[in-house]
């Protein structure tokens, strides 16, 4: 199970998914997850593998709470935005979650990515979001939210 995981990071994504194929990984030993945590951590910070940075986010990996956190000072605007959502689900920190709704501005053009993953977000700051995300001119973020 873990190679054929780890086999997967190198082929083609699925463009249908925003995350790698994690399903299979609560099957494995705590010494083979953390082999496949290393390897998103890995694609994260080297790469700036957004579908890593989802999947963590999905597995809860809190020992990438700090490569997440370099990550949100990236060049790409994307990617930043991604680590501030995974460590909003991972940490549920409300300062995270608080900065990366108020970086949708006054205007509260929430994305829908960004509308999915704060409904795996806790707190107010989480819920504010969600409200903006409902006020969005972006049809899919008010579906999402």
């Amino acid at each position: 199970m873990l190679q054929r995981f780890l086999d997967s990071l190198h082929a083609p994504p699925d463009p249908r998914s925003l995350a790698w194929d994690t399903q299979g990984l609560d099957a494995l030993s705590s010494a083979e997850r953390l082999i496949a945590e290393d390897a998103l951590i890995d694609r994260a910070a080297r790469l700036g593998d957004t579908r890593a940075i989802k999947s963590l986010a999905v597995l809860g990996a809190t020992r990438a709470v700090p490569a997440l956190e370099a990550l949100r000072h990236s060049g790409s605007g994307f990617v930043r935005h991604a680590a501030a959502r995974a460590l909003g689900i991972i940490t549920g920190d409300q300062a995270t979650i608080g900065a990366l709704v108020d970086a949708f501005g006054a205007g509260g053009n929430v994305d829908a990515f960004t509308a999915w993953d704060l409904k795996s977000m806790p707190g107010d700051e989480a819920f504010r979001g969600l409200v903006l995300a409902l006020r969005s001119s972006d049809l899919p973020a008010r579906m999402h939210a």
